[in-house]
């Protein structure tokens, strides 16, 4: 029975999905102090060729293990990042990937805000606000009030 089960879990579709955005370059940024020098985050910067110039696509998040890091796509060429998010799955593929450090005051992506506003860039596919998880229960009987 507990193998039934497992199966037919196993093949329900996930709710939201996954979702699939390609960009030119995913940025590994290790970011430090002003002042002290000391490590605030490790942030994941996804970059695209505009005819002259990269742009920031989205400045997304911090990374919170190392197996967050880009890997080679030996299938498709480039590489690729998945993580999970929100109860969907979101793949990233990119041609190319680069690692920087460097000084808050010298944050990639809050210096291409000069350049491109927050409010202009492409963003990565907006994922569905995630569904609450509801479990039901049978109705109960009523009390014996014997």
């Amino acid at each position: 029975m507990n193998a039934l089960m497992l199966l037919l879990l196993s093949i329900i579709p996930q709710p939201g999905g996954a979702y699939h955005d390609t960009v030119d370059v995913i940025e590994v940024n290790h970011l430090y102090g002003n002042d002290d020098g000391k490590w605030m985050y490790d942030q994941l910067i996804f970059w695209e060729w505009k005819g002259e110039r990269f742009e920031v696509v989205d400045e997304y998040r911090m990374m919170k293990k190392v197996g967050e890091l880009p890997v080679r796509d030996w299938q498709n060429g480039g590489y690729s990042l998945t993580w999970t998010e929100q109860q969907a799955i979101r793949h990233v593929h990119a041609n190319s990937t680069r690692e920087t450090w460097c000084l808050q005051m010298d944050d990639p992506e809050v210096a291409e805000r000069e350049h491109l506003p927050k409010e202009k860039r492409r963003y990565l596919q907006k994922l569905p606000k995630p569904k609450p998880f509801v479990r039901e229960f049978p109705p109960m009987p009523p009390p014996d009030n014997d």
